[in-house]
């Protein structure tokens, strides 16, 4: 039944809170600090899940407080200190709070290097990415999701194989060179359903063929049109792929200028009648465009 399952989490979502309710009441006289740690990680965890922002909120400031000395964070909890910021990186992504994570993001890369703990790292890392997608830094982007599908890997979680396709949707926004699938850590997982749609798209993409860019994710059994975070780029994703194709059109075509207010020549490379009404269409709205200019493309 339609709505079935979001009733049936937030049912389990309920019975878990009750439960590290009633086990963070016991704690309170059995001295068990790390326990204790666990217990509200675990249940801010089921906060964020049902996006109860305030409680997430509360148990995060508990949380810091319990590894902090004298108002600052105490760098002998490490390990610690990474999984309340990892926490909180997650609850900004969910709650849209980019200013803030600008700021908790450098302490995270800074623990990092005393702590490396693949099974947090590989969290911070991946919302890392998303970040830089954001502000359409691609490259950065592209570093952050492979460090992130890398620290899954070393861990084995399986948030790895989603991960991975954050890697591949990062690396064609970057129109990078660089394939995604060449590393021994990604050959793993070749025959993914999920993954072996990324690597049609990216066939699809570096051969600009965009009809077949469509059927792919078109395809309800590739899933693309089911992870709602890779269709968040798609339209970029099309615009960078037409600009391709339009690059590719043109670039038998070179400019001879002479100067303001001068005749210029476009001299076409051999075997530009074949290019069809598409390459025609664009010369006639480019031509138009750069009437006044010193160059403008015509055949």
């Amino acid at each position: 039944m339609p709505g079935s399952g979001i009733v049936c989490q937030a049912v389990h979502n309920n019975i878990l809170t009750q439960m590290y309710e009633i086990t963070l009441e016991a704690l309170k006289d059995a001295n068990n600090q790390r326990l204790w740690f666990n217990t509200n990680i675990k249940i801010a965890k089921v906060y964020l899940a049902s996006s109860d922002f305030p409680r997430v909120e509360s148990t995060i400031q508990l949380l810091k407080e319990s590894c902090q000395k004298n108002g600052r964070d105490d760098p002998t909890k490490g390990t610690s200190l990474l999984e309340v910021y990892a926490l909180e990186i997650q609850l900004c992504t969910a709650s849209k709070n980019s200013a803030r994570m600008k700021q908790i993001y450098p302490k995270t890369l800074n623990l990092d290097a005393a702590v490396a703990d693949p099974r947090i790292m590989g969290v911070i890392r991946e919302e890392g990415g998303k970040m830089y997608m954001l502000e359409a830094q691609w490259d950065t982007a592209y570093n952050e999701f492979y460090e992130g599908f890398r620290a899954y890997q070393e861990a084995g979680n399986p948030r790895a194989k989603d991960c991975l396709k954050y890697v591949v949707l990062a690396n064609m926004l970057a129109l990078s060179d660089i394939n995604p699938f060449a590393a021994r850590e990604a050959k793993v997982f070749q025959e993914h359903k999920e993954i072996m749609a990324m690597m049609e798209l990216r066939m699809s993409y570096d051969a600009n063929d965009l009809g077949r860019f469509e059927r792919t994710i078109r395809n309800k059994q590739n899933m693309i049109v089911d992870d709602e975070y890779i269709m968040t780029y798609i339209a970029p994703l099309r615009r960078r792929m037409r600009e391709q194709v339009l690059l590719a059109l043109v670039k038998p075509y070179h400019c001879e200028g002479r100067g303001h207010g001068s005749r210029a020549n476009i001299v076409p490379s051999c075997g530009l009648g074949r290019r069809g009404s598409a390459s025609r269409s664009w010369r006639r709205s480019s031509a138009s465009r750069n009437r006044t200019s010193s160059c403008c493309w015509w055949r």
